[in-house]
């Protein structure tokens, strides 16, 4: 199934990917439901197609190339730039 959440797209059936638009870039995070299932970090990943190519900014404050999908597993977060 093919959920339109926000400017992007997730193929999966149950996800929660929680998504805030700032003026240079976006903020992606996956979460359960309920938010407190240990077993969701094993969660398999989930492939999140971009509407338009964006710089993923590593935990150093690098900015990456432009990529058009990203992954996120469970409770896995994400800082994109346009």
């Amino acid at each position: 199934v093919l959920v339109s959440l926000s400017n992007f797209k997730v193929s999966r059936k149950l996800v929660a990917i929680q998504a805030r638009d700032f003026t240079n870039g976006r903020v992606l995070y996956r979460t359960s439901f309920g938010g407190k299932d240990p077993n969701f970090f094993a969660a398999a990943p989930v492939v999140i197609n971009l509407e338009q190519p964006m710089r993923i900014l590593d935990h150093s404050g690098v900015l990456g190339q432009y990529v058009t999908q990203v992954e996120l597993e469970g409770y896995e977060g994400l800082i994109l730039s346009y």
